[in-house]
């Protein structure tokens, strides 16, 4: 099962930066793109699995606390953007032509119900930075205004945002929990456009990239075959199109294959 082709190859761009970084503020750390950071648009759909994948791998290791993940995130962020927060949150993808914004029920802080813009766009711009005119990053992508801001070099996201989101996947994927929150609970809005020219083209827009990681989720979870597979060494969940596969590497499978050995070995001793 391939989203990409699902959704007939035409997907309206997301942007990552070449290079993440922590940045300290009073109310928490937040992953922003670097000063010298380039950013690059691409389709997240191509690598829609994977990406899942890696996110709830992350979020079993930090709900099992096996490892400080912090690191990682950055190297997840450089691989495929930020969430995307800011702009899907809101319930008018266009909300920088109104006053005020209307927030739903969210696991990320902010009190449902009206909030001013300002007051809004500050949780992702600590260092009070908004795009210029010549920030245009997301209408190069097909996007609204507002994703201007979300593309641009000051936009930040909490740190334990990105954590806690990709703890939520995994305790979704692993225990079938879906309560108000989870992804398989909460609403996204899936648009699309027209594309102009001789060969019109029916174009997605995803609303961030956690929708695209909650679209997968779900969509793995409704499979007839495993998507994703839980490695039987290590337990890490991994992405193999393989219907075979049972190791996220050949180190795993050589570790299991040594060790049942053994175990043999001790029964006929």
């Amino acid at each position: 099962m391939n989203l990409n082709e699902q959704y007939a190859g035409a997907c309206a761009s997301w942007v990552r930066y070449s290079r993440y970084e922590f940045r300290q503020f009073p109310d928490g750390v937040r992953v922003m793109p670097a000063a010298d950071a380039v950013p690059l648009l691409y389709n997240p759909l191509e690598t829609a699995w994977e990406m899942l994948a890696e996110a709830m791998e992350l979020g079993r290791q930090r709900r099992q606390d096996l490892a400080d993940i912090d690191e990682a995130v950055l190297r997840f962020a450089e691989r495929y953007g930020l969430l995307g927060i800011a702009a899907d949150l809101p319930s008018d993808p266009d909300f920088l032509r109104s006053r005020e914004i209307l927030l739903p029920e969210n696991s990320y802080g902010f009190t449902p119900g009206t909030i001013p813009v300002g007051e809004y766009l500050d949780r992702f711009f600590p260092e009070g930075i908004l795009p210029g005119p010549e920030d245009t990053l997301g209408t190069a992508a097909g996007r609204e205004e507002s994703y201007n801001l979300v593309f641009s070099r000051g936009y930040g996201e909490r740190l334990s945002w990105i954590k806690d989101y990709f703890a939520g996947l995994e305790r979704v994927y692993s225990h079938r929990d879906s309560d108000s929150s989870s992804p398989l609970t909460r609403p996204h809005t899936l648009r699309y456009q027209v594309t102009s020219g001789v060969q019109p083209r029916l174009q997605w827009i995803f609303p961030s990239l956690e929708s695209v990681l909650d679209l997968a989720l779900a969509q793995s979870l409704c499979a007839e075959e495993p998507v994703l597979r839980v490695c039987k060494n290590c337990g890490k969940i991994y992405y193999n199109p393989h219907a075979r596969s049972e190791f996220c590497s050949v180190r795993c499978r050589n570790q299991y294959n040594v060790r049942a050995w053994r175990s043999r070995q001790r029964e006929n001793v």
